[in-house]
């Protein structure tokens, strides 16, 4: 049984790196636009048998309830926090995980089908700074190494464990959004005709980030 984890942070706190671009408002509603579309992302995923959300966000666990998902408990750390729920799911007959960050605004059903039918022990996709934005792994195989790094820590977590990983090259995957760097990635994209996320992109012409005209060169 492969389960995808998504771990939220508290959305009124999210993303404090684009406080020169937004204000907190503005930062929260980019934030839960991003994780609504990541999560109905995953849910469409027919490689997927479960998928639970780790937060203790009040308003991201009503988003989960009503999507339909899962939601479970962060203690707190994000590797711990992982841990823990691995732990848990592996006890729950899981024998694989699929980690998935909830702001990455060019995710796709089918790019995340083809990290969780990848036939490496572990797959993972690179963020631009060489974190982690999407990891699949056997349940407990090693312990989670988010943070600075985090794609070579995981892959080295990986050989020390005898198992084979692939770091897979999926543009729609490796755009997350963390600073007004990543904003104008993301607007660069757009504009050379990548598709957002519905929500996502509702918010970006909310929060004025792209005009309202640019819809029409989404699919």
């Amino acid at each position: 049984m492969l389960v995808a984890l998504i771990p939220v942070k508290d959305l009124p706190k999210a993303k404090a790196r684009l406080a020169s671009a937004l204000d907190e408002n503005g930062r929260r509603e980019l934030a839960t636009a991003l994780f609504r579309d990541v999560l109905a992302a995953a849910l469409e995923c027919p490689a997927l048998d479960r998928v639970a959300v780790v937060t203790r966000d009040p308003d991201a666990l009503q988003i989960v309830s009503d999507a339909g998902a899962e939601g479970m408990d962060d203690p707190g750390d994000l590797n711990e926090s992982l841990d823990a729920v691995a732990r848990n799911v592996a006890g729950q007959g899981a024998d694989r995980i699929l980690v998935i960050h909830a702001d990455l605004p060019l995710v796709s059903t089918a790019d995340i089908e083809t990290v969780a039918r990848a036939e490496a022990d572990v797959a993972l996709v690179a963020s631009g700074d060489g974190g982690t934005n999407v990891l699949a792994c056997p349940a407990g195989a090693f312990g989670f190494c988010y943070g600075v790094g985090s794609a070579q820590a995981h892959k080295e977590a990986a050989w020390d464990a005898d198992l084979e990983a692939e770091l897979l090259d999926l543009p729609g995957l490796a755009l997350d959004i963390d600073t007004p760097a990543d904003l104008e990635r993301l607007q660069h994209a757009i504009e050379a005709g990548r598709p957002a996320g519905e929500h996502t992109l509702g918010a970006l012409i909310s929060l004025g980030l792209i005009p309202d005209a640019r819809r029409i060169h989404q699919p």
